[in-house]
């Protein structure tokens, strides 16, 4: 047993089962979630005061079921046809208009008499004047409405389509072609809404869809007797008669108490779970579902097209409306949403971060190289500089001196010592103006001759030093 449930979906589990099974499941039920037991008894006390409401559904359907029937009937300017259908308050039968001035298809629903009776006929026209104001692509449209023999009539439009159950039985369509089905469905429905127009009873069979895939609500609840109340900004319907159907009912309608948009919400959640999704939601949806069909209208959708947004947020993987906006889940669906704009990205990262390692590798090498020829400047100079003037160990210096010049010329990266050219050249000047007043030095220099051969100076091409000659010339004091 699945104890995250919420309690309307157990709800709805367990209201279909015989009595020895339901209890023994809520016996486990209150055993490991005691709070979610207590949820779910009250919510089946709340389906069973439902009896008198049936009863009367039951009563109207078999008082005049067999003594009312309207085909082939002349009503007004209408010519009844075949019944398309029968419910506990009405039945509904194509029709057709044929005179000179206009040819056309319609549905017409004639109300049961008792039902004027209970009603009363300014209730049901000034509802039936409502849905008229409404004109939207996936709602029937209302043309007329009339009474006939004690009957009142409402004249619609003729949607030629199969239910949306069966409807979604016989055509194969993708994840996103039903989001985007039930999307319309939901945004179709906010439209009602905002012409003060709630449904009541939203459920497949109230949702026709044409050849063409386009959905088409039909037959808003205008049977239920209603007082219209205002709590804030809010307007709430208490209904005397209530017409549902309780796989799709929310808990207020089941407990007879005040409606809003929210309850069309809950159905709408319950459409998409039970039909749209055959009660297997995955992923994201299943967030949707929960919050559509909360146990508690407060926590629901606020409207209806809040719930059609994180549909289309769902089948366009964007974050949903209760999401944060920068967690895990966001960076993911903005990968999977744009995968081109996040792999160039991605590359594009991943070569800035390579280049800058290059470099660093580099520069990290070129530091090495000036340190290793900063240590040779400085052991050059402490050979030709010595810090006594004896003159017994300049073969030893000649000879270093002949070792270093070697290193430097073989060192692969040469760019560089040009630049310390002038130092040598210094260390060399240094050698040569220096130990002695009486003795003179002069040095010609194999290593600069070598590096500016390595730069390209030609003018030192001729040049083929093959040792290094010292003069020594005593002057007489």
């Amino acid at each position: 047993m699945d104890f995250n449930l919420s309690s309307t979906q157990l709800f709805y589990q367990l209201i279909d089962k015989d009595a020895s099974e339901r209890d023994l499941i809520l016996s486990d039920v209150r055993q490991n979630s005691p709070q979610l037991a207590r949820n779910v008894d009250e919510l089946l006390q709340y389906a069973n005061n439902d009896f008198a409401i049936e009863a009367l559904e039951v009563h109207l359907s078999t008082a005049n079921e067999s003594t009312i029937c309207y085909e082939n009937l002349r009503v007004d300017r209408y010519v009844i046809g075949h019944e398309l259908g029968r419910g506990g308050f009405a039945a509904v039968y194509y029709a057709t208009r044929r005179d000179s001035l206009f040819h056309h298809q319609y549905a017409i629903k004639f109300f049961h008499p008792e039902i004027l009776g209970l009603l009363g006929q300014e209730v049901l026209f000034s509802e039936a004047q409502l849905l008229a104001n409404v004109s939207h692509s996936n709602i029937a449209k209302v043309y007329d409405a009339g009474i006939y023999n004690g009957a009142i009539y409402i004249v619609m439009e003729f949607v030629d389509g199969l239910n949306l159950r069966d409807y979604l039985s016989s055509h194969s369509l993708s994840f996103e072609q039903k989001l985007m089905l039930f999307r319309d469905i939901c945004l179709a429905v906010d439209h009602a809404h905002q012409h003060q127009v709630i449904h009541g009873d939203l459920k497949p069979e109230n949702i026709l869809v044409c050849s063409d895939g386009v959905p088409k609500i039909i037959d808003f609840n205008i049977a239920q007797k209603v007082q219209r109340l205002s709590i804030g900004d809010r307007e709430l319907i208490t209904p005397n008669v209530l017409a549902l159907t309780r796989n799709y009912a929310s808990p207020e309608q089941l407990d007879n108490d005040a409606i809003d948009k929210r309850t069309d919400v809950y159905a709408l959640g319950r459409v998409l779970y039970l039909d749209i999704l055959r009660a297997q939601p995955r992923g994201d949806i299943t967030k949707v579902v929960a919050l559509a069909t909360h146990s508690s209208p407060s926590r629901r959708y606020a409207r209806a097209k809040d719930l059609a947004q994180d549909i289309e947020n769902v089948r366009c993987f964007f974050p949903l409306s209760q999401e944060s906006k920068v967690s895990v889940e966001v960076i993911k669906k903005s990968m999977i949403r744009s995968p081109v704009f996040t792999l160039c990205s991605t590359a594009l990262v991943l070569s800035m971060m390579a280049i800058i390692m290059a470099l660093s590798t580099a520069t990290q090498d070129l530091n090495r190289q000036k340190l290793t020829l900063d240590e040779m400047l400085n052991d050059v100079t402490a050979s030709v500089y010595p810090l006594n003037n004896d003159l017994t160990d300049w073969e030893a210096v000649i000879e270093n001196r002949e070792n270093q010049r070697k290193l430097v010329l073989d060192t692969p990266s040469r760019s560089f010592w040009p630049q310390r050219r002038g130092d040598l050249n210094s260390s060399m000047q240094v050698v040569s103006s220096s130990t002695a007043d009486d003795i003179e030095y002069n040095i010609i220099d194999p290593m600069n001759i070598r590096l500016m051969q390595a730069e390209g100076d030609q003018e030192h091409d001729e040049i083929h030093p093959t040792d290094e000659v010292v003069t020594f010339n005593e002057s007489v004091g």
